[in-house]
């Protein structure tokens, strides 16, 4: 019985956990485990620095990514050249290909989940109105967009979605998506940086 109710603030926190991070619970308990074990002086720390870091972020104006508050490293306002956008799903994504050998175009962030009817994504949940605003802003450089996604069907019913939204827009940009030789149904995270690389290096156009 103490055992059955001691579990209960455990899964709470695992679940809050998983929640979070998207990790498996079995992940999720053990982390929770770890947390529990520490001293409240010890966790009040960590969350006193956790809540001053997030504080010095903001999303980008520009770009949508999450950067030190007016130091975006991502857009045309960190020097990067402006005819070519790569479009990724979120910020984890993002450091994927911030760093990618002979890329140094600019970044777009969706901040979203890609479209999926059947987990209630839809179109209207993409940041449009951000998108928009970039390519207005950027018409008179931008020439090709490049989306950076999973290879899934979520990801291909978004970049047919965005490639006609951003065509209404500016009729004459080329778009492109990674290569092929990523695994069907593969996710990025957890594919390697070289391959990541070498999918962008060989993007086909759309």
């Amino acid at each position: 019985m103490l055992a059955a109710k001691n579990q209960k603030p455990l899964s709470i926190l695992s679940n809050i956990i998983s929640n979070l991070t998207g990790l498996p619970q079995r992940t999720s308990f053990r982390i929770a485990v770890s947390i529990a074990q520490k001293d409240v002086s010890w966790l009040e720390k960590l969350l006193s620095e956790f809540l001053r870091e997030r504080s010095l972020l903001s999303r980008c104006d520009n770009c949508n990514c999450l950067v030190k508050t007016g130091e975006c490293l991502y857009c045309g306002k960190s020097g990067r050249t402006l005819d070519t956008l790569l479009i990724v799903k979120d910020d984890y994504d993002l450091s994927l290909f911030s760093d990618v050998e002979g890329y140094s175009g600019c970044f777009f962030t969706l901040n979203s989940d890609l479209i999926s009817p059947l987990n209630k994504v839809y179109s209207s949940d993409l940041p449009l109105a951000a998108i928009k605003k970039y390519l207005l802003e950027n018409k008179g450089n931008l020439k090709e967009v490049i989306f950076a996604f999973d290879q899934n069907l979520e990801a291909e019913v978004t970049i047919m979605f965005l490639k006609n939204f951003m065509t209404n827009i500016l009729p004459n940009l080329n778009f492109y998506r990674l290569a092929k030789g990523l695994p069907t149904g593969a996710s990025l995270e957890y594919v390697s940086k070289e391959v990541v690389q070498e999918a962008l290096k060989l993007k086909q156009k759309i």
